[in-house]
């Protein structure tokens, strides 16, 4: 349960890091939607946020998990 939730929290660790990194490039560019005309790192922030709200729930359902299971 442990070393399956850090493999996780690690996958969306990536995420967010990457995100970031994708978001702040798209910012530097002055990219836009050609629909809508909106900067483009609006829509990117879904990939740092939903990752860190990953993480919370991973943590959280581990935390539950390790509760439930009797002490050995």
């Amino acid at each position: 349960t442990v070393g399956a939730a850090a493999l996780a929290v690690a996958l969306f660790l990536a995420l967010v890091w990457f995100g970031l990194w994708q978001l702040v490039v798209e910012a530097r560019m002055g990219t836009t939607s050609e629909a809508l005309g909106l900067p483009q790192w609006i829509y990117t922030l879904g990939l740092p946020v939903g990752g860190a709200i990953m993480i919370g729930r991973t943590v959280q359902a581990t935390r539950r998990a390790l509760r439930a299971e009797p002490a050995r």
